[in-house]
């Protein structure tokens, strides 16, 4: 991993068969100068890595942790200090509200208006999270895994402003 720290540019860079990640190796993804960075192949990821992931690849725009099933709110939190566009958690096949609010302070380069969150995993959404995902305030939401809504989860989604909600599971 060391070795790929002194390649640093290309547009995208995809380490899918990385199984693990630690906060120190985080740090050396600084150098890239990226547009996507593809982590598709962790399976956990802890805190201190997703701050190091948020702060040394501040740069880039699009950023893809689809092998992630579970995701702690603390490390929500981490990855909401983000300043990408792009944010792919498609992995995820529930989601707390705890976890939810903490998505939803994610605010990129604080232009709400051409970020996405896929969240196309997700099997179902309780009240409680619909609630908090529909005040992000991010352009578009895909939440295309979901085939079915509650009345109560498609009420509180209808009234989530601005932009697009993608629902194709439905």
């Amino acid at each position: 991993f060391a070795q790929l720290t002194r390649q640093p540019r290309v547009s995208w860079l995809a380490l899918s068969g990385l199984r693990e990640l630690d906060a120190e190796s985080a740090k050396n993804l600084a150098g890239w100068h990226v547009t996507t960075l593809i982590l598709d192949g962790l399976r956990t990821l802890d805190a201190a890595t997703a701050k190091n992931l948020a702060a040394s690849w501040a740069r880039g725009d699009a950023f893809s942790l689809r092998g992630l099933h579970t995701l702690e709110p603390a490390v929500a939190r981490e990855l909401a200090a983000w300043t990408g566009r792009v944010l792919y958690l498609d992995g995820l096949t529930t989601l707390t509200p705890e976890l939810a609010r903490e998505l939803a302070q994610w605010n990129g380069r604080d232009q709400r208006d051409d970020q996405t969150l896929f969240l196309r995993d997700l099997h179902t959404l309780t009240p409680e999270a619909a609630r908090e995902l529909a005040a992000w305030p991010g352009l578009e939401l895909r939440l295309d895994g979901l085939t079915s809504l509650s009345p109560e989860v498609a009420k509180i989604l209808a009234r989530r402003e601005p932009g697009v909600l993608s629902l194709d599971g439905l």
